[in-house]
């Protein structure tokens, strides 16, 4: 399979499996073609940035076999200039939702949103 078939191939079923947190089907795109991991490095983020966007643990620890390639892959910018961190300080729209709908259970959001900050904390981005 050649870089073009695969990056028109493979970025949605990786998308979806990354997004909703499929860790088996994330595991087995990215070690049947690993080199699909840099697939939108540029104008889009890559998939640890959506999974750090859409609060995904199992999937951003799938980084850690990368070593310092993930460690760049988290570093690098999207078109709009976000790395990583960025897209970890984003609220989910759910947790929006939530913190809309009931204002006794905002400090608990708002605990969990730490707690996932913290999570992503000791991962280096620069």
């Amino acid at each position: 399979m050649t870089w073009a078939n695969t990056s028109s191939i493979l970025p949605t079923p990786l998308k979806i499996a990354v997004a909703t947190g499929n860790y088996e089907v994330t595991e087995e795109i990215l070690s049947s073609t690993p080199n699909v991991v840099s697939i939108g490095n540029e104008p889009q983020p890559t998939i640890f940035h959506l999974a750090i966007g859409n609060r995904q643990e199992n999937i951003i620890n799938l980084m850690h076999q990368y070593g310092e390639f993930g460690h760049i892959l988290l570093s690098a910018k999207d078109k709009g200039n976000n790395c990583g961190l960025h897209f970890a300080g984003y609220l989910d729209s759910r947790v929006k939702l939530n913190l809309r709908a009931m204002a006794v259970g905002a400090a608990l959001q708002m605990q969990r949103e730490l707690l996932w900050f913290k999570e992503l904390n000791p991962i280096p981005f620069f």
